[in-house]
């Protein structure tokens, strides 16, 4: 990788944009000298690719003057090599053509240019090159079709007299697949529009979903740029929003587009100075370590892990490249200029990337062939986008709607129309009192806008308005649209006055001498206008257009609060219906079994169980089990097949779900979702056992050597010794009670614990835990208790943390499987790496500040001045005896001469002469040291491992006496004059 920065300054010191063509020939940049530069790009690989570098000033091809303000943004045509648009801060939009050599202006368009002027901010084409949207500084998105010639508000401008400020839209961009727009907000929220063709090849928008939990906290810092570029990947899955948050930390957000827009990953590095993200303009793959599948195999694709390179840059004046399959950049470089980056872009070859910076330079960084992977085919990619496909779920259809107290107000569905556009060519003089017949469409584009009744009053239409310069049908179209909605003046004020027809005369009869008058029901005029009124503004409120296109079908789930909105209450009309009552029945005895499990009756402690996967492999050395689930039933049952060299060595059938498998010496084991282990023979595979009941679902199966350990849902552990086919500890071991150390006592509640992050078995049969507080713990079989081998507090406070030599390192990425496979491999430090990662994880700004936060609040009291050398003691004793423990003979002895150097250097004779009687042992197990058993500790024999530990210490003066005395009890100090 080669980084430029050209020495020449462009545009007059600040470039604001660049922009690479479709055929990666030509180069567009613009900046505060108000004009558009076309360069070659050959210019700009050419001063990279050199040795030394090429640093001449290199002249523009052509330079377009065409706008009166600073140029914010260039964007090629993704279908025209030759043709892109530009935007300046007056908000005005060229479309540029260099084939004929022509510079139109699409915006603003005669019928809006008595509006105020507003700066543009991002722009962006669609994939065939017809839809061109650009967002603008008073919150409006902008439509233009190349195609129709046509202009749309798909966010209308805001009102400038209103109380509440504009949101403005800071970034633009439609998906490669055709199928999305997505814009993102000053408040990090993310609207994704949905859009498609009708058989008219009218466009129509309607908003598909709206993301608004990228913002989780408020953070103190933030960036104050103009610019923000979001951008979606080549295969149209993710798109990335930068100054995003989590936790009080700034991150680089990726959204799945299969996922429903959830948040799939975030890239954590940058503070809340990250403006600019750009995916590569390709996907790169990498071969798996497994056994290659066949090529006609479904399972192809797991063969390859694949990834996206993302570059991210901004304000902190610093370039980051990403890889999505790792949680750290590849690399980092900081301080590259002087000023802000403003923009960046990729060339279609994924080799190049170009930066402008507000000093007026442009900065190059050049890649070598397959430095940053390999390229994946066309044929690949395919099967990753139907892979995709197959496993995209439904995205929600999350209403937006805006929170009044504890109750939301749903918001009508969004969605605009071609039919509503307006031809930016056509030119019409309005006067004030005709402003709501052409202003309104444009401004209130989205059909969530309800048409009030308005009056018809006969007017003089003024002089000079041009009426043939609109489209006469457009228009009579519109005032038909308004005649429903009309009710005439005269019928409001003017009620008709209530008449008495002849048929209504009340009735009058004579009933024991005295008149009775029938009565009648008088009504007047009103009641037919007013129940017409209010049926015409019943059919005006649902009136929504109906569109022909299909989006993402919406869930079937219904929410718990559009039930309580929307369901009726229970009314009294049926008061008089008794109902019948019901009886009441008659509990039943139930006779109890004779012993009850109450681990499983009142179980404390819940571990979920993995999730059910279609098809998986367990790879070994030499055979592969191979699983393919079916629908868990007689009918279709899940098929596991053990495979060497990709050639079927045997095979069997289950009619449950498998979920997890493992291999050991001379064993498989899967167990199914009911809690069921099968075993099988790894040569023929002949079963071992009958099938083992568990009675719950299983969270972990491991196994080492001969040893089969499972981890059930309800925290009990079991370990058996296949070899001698009973088992290896007591049973049942639970796991409550390392996740009960830090829960909170709630009556009737579940309460949240530390996760488990990792649960195996060692080569002699001790099962090895670690949680998410960082902590590792190892069961002692002996003692049957849990004893702490690793935790956070000896990371603080021992000089000796993490000082065990790389080549002794387990490596904490491989399976716990491979604990111990390696010559050498150390588990004690593999389980200290697990919680340096928990502790990076949770305070995400490293160890060293948590070193200066201990010695600032604790070593600076009084009464704490040895605080350092009593724990990392602490810390090499819990070493030994772990290491003795797990029978580590190499850790043993080398954490043995490290303790007693220690206790020399700090002058503790006591602790130094109680060790090595420890290690020297009862003195009349001394006389056959050869053949006694005693002799040897930890595997290693006594006197030798005495005299390594004397030899090292010799160097101490103070303690000399010490090592004199042992020396000759085991002989190595020999006093000929006594």
């Amino acid at each position: 990788m080669r980084l430029l920065v050209l020495p020449q300054e462009f545009h007059n010191g600040e470039v604001h944009t660049v922009d690479i063509n479709l055929e990666n020939a030509l180069v567009a940049t613009g900046g505060i000298d108000q004009k558009v530069s076309v360069w070659r790009l050959e210019q700009f690989t050419d001063s990279i690719n050199k040795e030394p570098p090429n640093l001449t000033e290199i002249e523009p091809q052509k330079t377009i003057d065409c706008h009166h303000a600073t140029v914010n943004f260039v964007k090629w045509s993704p279908t025209n090599g030759n043709q892109m648009i530009s935007a300046d801060e007056n908000g005005t939009i060229v479309k540029t053509d260099l084939d004929v050599d022509k510079c139109e202006t699409i915006f603003p368009t005669p019928y809006l240019k008595r509006l105020q002027k507003s700066t543009a901010l991002d722009g962006c084409w669609s994939i065939d090159g017809r839809l061109f949207a650009w967002s603008t500084a008073d919150g409006a998105v902008h439509i233009y079709d190349g195609v129709r010639e046509t202009h749309q508000f798909l966010i209308p401008q805001a009102d400038i007299s209103a109380e509440k400020k504009a949101t403005l839209q800071r970034s633009v961009t439609f998906d490669p697949n055709g199928k999305y727009l997505v814009t993102l907000g000053d408040d990090t929220m993310v609207t994704v529009y949905q859009y498609e063709y009708d058989k008219n090849n009218d466009y129509r928008f309607q908003v598909a979903n709206r993301v608004s939990k990228l913002m989780s906290n408020t953070v103190t810092k933030s960036s104050g740029a103009n610019y923000r570029r979001i951008s979606w990947s080549c295969d149209g899955e993710f798109f990335a929003v930068p100054n995003a948050t989590k936790q009080l930390t700034s991150v680089v957000s990726l959204l799945s587009a299969s996922l429903g827009w959830d948040n799939n990953i975030s890239l954590v590095g940058h503070d809340m100075e990250c403006d600019l993200v750009k995916f590569a303009p390709h996907i790169y793959q990498r071969k798996s370590k497994s056994e290659p599948a066949s090529i006609d195999s479904d399972l192809e694709i797991l063969d390859f892990e694949v990834y996206h390179i993302i570059a991210t840059a901004g304000s902190d004046s610093s370039l980051v490249l990403w890889n999505t399959t790792k949680e750290t950049p590849l690399f980092v470089m900081h301080n590259i200029s002087p000023k802000p980056l403003v923009d960046l872009v990729w060339d279609k070859t994924g080799s190049i990337v170009l930066m402008s910076t507000l000093d007026g330079k442009v900065i190059i960084a050049g890649f070598s062939e397959e430095e940053l992977g390999q390229k994946s085919s066309s044929e690949f990619l395919k099967k990753i986008k139907a892979s995709q496909n197959l496993a995209k779920k439904q995205s929600l259809n999350k209403s937006s709607s805006e929170t009044h107290g504890a109750k939301k107000s749903k918001v009508p569905l969004e969605s605009i129309s071609q039919k509503d556009a307006i031809g930016v060519r056509d030119e019409l003089i309005i006067s004030d009192q005709n402003d709501e017949l052409v202003l309104a469409d444009p401004n209130n584009s989205l059909v969530t806008s309800i048409s009030q009744p308005s009056e018809v009053v006969p007017q003089v239409l003024a002089p000079g308005l041009q009426l043939m310069s609109y489209p006469e049908n457009d228009l009579m179209s519109r005032i038909e649209e308004r005649k429903p909605t009309v009710t005439p003046k005269n019928q409001e004020q003017s009620p008709k006055v209530g008449t008495l027809n002849p048929s209504s005369v009340p009735k009058v009869t004579l009933k024991n001498g005295k008149k009775r008058i029938q009565p009648t029901t008088l009504s007047n005029g009103t009641t037919n206008s007013v129940t017409q009124r209010m049926s015409a503004k019943d059919v005006t409120s649902v009136e929504v257009t109906k569109m022909g296109m299909e989006f993402d079908r919406p869930s079937y789930t219904v929410s718990e609060e559009m039930i309580k909105d929307n369901k009726r209450q229970k009314t009294s009309d049926d008061s008089h219906l008794k109902k019948k009552p019901k009886r009441e029945l008659e509990p039943v005895k139930f006779i109890g079994s004779v012993v009850a499990n109450l681990a499983t009756t009142f179980a404390q402690v819940r571990l979920s169980a993995p999730k059910i996967r279609s098809a998986f492999r367990v790879s070994d050395t030499s055979y592969t089990l191979d699983i393919k689930n079916g629908l868990g039933n007689e009918s279709a049952p899940s098929r596991v097949t053990c495979l060497k060299n990709e050639s079927q060595v045997w095979s069997d059938f289950i009619p449950q779900f498998v979920q997890l498998a493992t291999r050991g010496n001379f064993f498989w084991a899967l167990c199914t979702a009911d809690g069921t282990i099968h075993t099988y023979s790894s040569t023929s595979g002949k079963r071992l056992f009958p099938p083992i009941i568990m009675g719950s679902p299983i969270s972990f199966l491991e196994s080492k050597n001969q040893y089969l350990m499972v981890v059930t849902s309800i925290a009990e552990i079991l370990v058996w010794d296949l070899d001698k086919k009973k088992i290896h500890m007591k049973s049942p071991l639970s796991l409550a009670a390392l996740l009960d150390l830090n829960s909170k006592l709630q009556e009737n509640t579940l309460s949240k614990s530390d996760n488990i992050t990792m649960c195996s078995i060692t080569s002699k049969g001790f099962p090895v835990t670690t949680l998410s507080n960082g902590s590792g713990y190892i069961y002692n079989i002996d003692m049957e208790v849990w004893q702490t081998v690793t935790e956070a507090w000896w990371a603080f406070g021992s000089h000796y943390w993490d000082s065990i030599t790389d080549d002794k390192v387990s490596p904490v990425s491989d399976s716990p499987r491979t604990i111990g496979e390696r010559e050498g491999s150390s588990l004690i430090s593999m389980l200290e790496h697990k919680t340096n990662e928990e502790l990076l994880r949770k305070s995400r700004t490293g160890r060293g500040k948590y070193f200066n936060k201990i010695s600032k609040n604790m070593m600076m009291k009084e009464g704490f001045e040895n605080l350092e050398n009593t724990v990392s003691l602490s810390h090499l004793e819990n070493r030994i005896l772990c290491s003795e423990l797990l029978e580590e003979l190499e850790d043993f002895k080398d954490f043995l001469i490290t303790y007693s150097n220690r206790l020399c250097e700090l002058g503790l004779q006591a602790k130094l002469f109680e060790m090595f009687e420890t290690v020297l042992g009862e003195q009349d197990q001394l006389a056959d040291t050869d053949k006694s058993v005693n002799s040897r500790i930890c595997g290693l024999n006594r006197h030798d491992l005495l005299k390594d530990i004397i030899l090292s210490c010799a160097e101490h003066r103070d303690v000399q006496r010490i090592l004199v005395y042992f020396g000759t009890k085991i002989g190595l100090i020999s006093r000929d004059y006594e």
